[in-house]
């Protein structure tokens, strides 16, 4: 594993938080800013479900379910491919519920992500979610 600068780091794991926090915003316009044109995602609760370019990705996020949502982000790891290709994985815990703060489910997963320098700047080509547990709550 080729561990970049620390200061290529430090840009790297801020993009995959900043991710998280947009996503819990629902700042999408913004989120989707992140990723390049040609870029593809999927869930980790739907790892085979690929979506394909800025537009549809950001399609997906604005047409789902508005749940109140908490994601905490850890385990960061960063292998530096290339000066412009970084491979990241990163685990995700998602807290999801209502709009009373009741909690209705927690998933915890992560995501495989390719990321690119372009024009100076980080930004995700490719974000490969996976799911490890779920757990739905009943009333």
């Amino acid at each position: 594993m080729n561990n970049p600068e620390p200061h290529i780091q430090a840009k790297i794991e801020h993009l995959i938080r900043y991710f998280a926090y947009l996503n819990d915003q629902k700042q999408y316009e913004e989120l989707i800013q992140l990723f390049t044109e040609n870029a593809s995602y999927t869930r980790p609760s739907q790892p085979d479900q690929i979506i394909l370019g800025k537009t549809d990705i950001l399609d997906s996020f604005i047409n789902r379910s508005q749940k109140k949502t908490q994601h905490v982000v850890g385990n960061i790891l960063l292998d530096q491919q290339s000066p412009d290709l970084i491979i990241s994985h990163s685990q995700i815990v998602l807290y999801s519920g209502l709009e009373n703060q009741e909690l209705d489910m927690i998933v915890v997963g992560g995501f495989n992500d390719k990321i690119i320098l372009h024009q100076g700047r980080w930004y995700f080509n490719e974000r490969r979610g996976f799911l490890n547990f779920k757990h739905h709550f009943t009333s």
